[in-house]
């Protein structure tokens, strides 16, 4: 099933996202 290789992918992009962003806040409020 295409569609559920397609979620997967988007929800590890998603969280790889996510990860840069706090790091990034992380980052500025020190």
């Amino acid at each position: 099933s295409t569609g559920g290789i397609g979620l997967r992918l988007e929800g590890k992009i998603t969280a790889y996202f996510d990860n840069i962003h706090v790091r990034q806040i992380t980052e500025s409020v020190r």
